[in-house]
Order: C-alpha cells, then sequence, then structure tokens
C-alpha cells in the first residue's frame, strides 16, 4: 500500500510540474491562443476595411489604436467609439467562428451597429459584408438587423418585422404579405 501512495505522489509531483500554475503547460496554451486569437480578430478587422488594430495583452486586455501605429500608444478598447467597438465585436465573432474546429451554426447574426459609423465606414463595412457572404469559407447565412436604410438596400432580401396588437407579423419587402410570427414553441 505505502509503495502504491508513493508512486501516486510521485505521479502527482510529475503533473504539477508539467502543469505548474505559472509558466507550465497551461500557460503556454493560454499565451498560443492568445496570439491566434489576435491575429484572426486583425484578419477580421482588415477584412472589414476599418483602420485600426488590437492587442490581446498577457492579462487578455484588449487594446486598440491605429492600424499605421503611428508611434500611439495601446488604448483600452473600453475606450473605443461605438463604431471601433461594434466592427471589434463583428471581427471577434468573425474569428472564433472561423477557429472553432467543432461542428457550429452555419450563420452570424449582426444585430445593428451600423448607425454608428459614418456613411464611408457603413459603406467599407456593407461591401466587406458582401464579400464574406460570397466567400467560400463564408456562413451560409449572414442575418442583419439594421435601422440604415442604405445599408437595407443592398440586402439580398428583407424582412419587415411589425408589431400590432395581435402579436408580431413578418413580412418579406416586395413579397409576401405579412404573417404572424410562431408563438414559442411551435
Amino acid at each position: 500500500a505505502q509503495a502504491a501512495a508513493e508512486a501516486q505522489a510521485s505521479l502527482l509531483r510529475s503533473y504539477r510540474k508539467v502543469l505548474k500554475p505559472a509558466g507550465g503547460i497551461g500557460d503556454r496554451l493560454l499565451e498560443r491562443a492568445r496570439r491566434l486569437v489576435t491575429e484572426k480578430i486583425n484578419d477580421g478587422l482588415r477584412e472589414l476595411r476599418v483602420n485600426f488594430r488590437v492587442a490581446i495583452d498577457a492579462d487578455f486586455a484588449v487594446k486598440h489604436r491605429p492600424a499605421d501605429g503611428d508611434g500611439r500608444a495601446w488604448i483600452t478598447a473600453s475606450l473605443a467609439s461605438g463604431y471601433q467597438k461594434f466592427a471589434l465585436n463583428l471581427a471577434a465573432r468573425l474569428a472564433i467562428w472561423r477557429l472553432t474546429a467543432t461542428t457550429r451554426p452555419d450563420a452570424i447574426i449582426i444585430d445593428e451597429g451600423f448607425g454608428k459609423a459614418n456613411e464611408s465606414a457603413a459603406s467599407d463595412l456593407a461591401d466587406a459584408l458582401e464579400g464574406l457572404a460570397s466567400a467560400p469559407d463564408a456562413p451560409k447565412l449572414l442575418f442583419v438587423v439594421s435601422h440604415v436604410a442604405t445599408l437595407r438596400a443592398r440586402l439580398a432580401r428583407e424582412l419587415h418585422i411589425s408589431v400590432r396588437p395581435g402579436g408580431s407579423f413578418v413580412s418579406n419587402v416586395g413579397g409576401a404579405p405579412a404573417r404572424p410570427l410562431a408563438a414559442a414553441g411551435e
């Protein structure tokens, strides 16, 4: 029994050496993931044609600065503009979607955010989304919620949801008449 306990203690010490809290395999895996996620988010920001990049520091704080750097310091992403936060959120979702090795939903839902962009930036984002929609590795469905008329005009198919006393109704703009949305559980 003592020999078995000593063998188990020796094995535990070996595991602790490999999995040590600081500098062990866990830290190395997190560092590798941090670098890869940072790279993929910045790929997404370039794809979305925004003019800033991000860095994720060793404490996993996200910071941003202009793409050209221009000697400027990194600023915490919590101080970014509404448009920058929207673009960063979208780039991060694209990065995670692309890095996922398991079966994933073949859709990305983008809820608002375009109203925070000036006309040029919104147009660039719309161009990038059109490019994304036609890419071979793209999600099959890009579901965009927006009140921005110029963006809605560029969508392949627009649905309109209206709230009425009898419930919410959806209609295909320029298509089928409004019909009630299915109740929960139907």
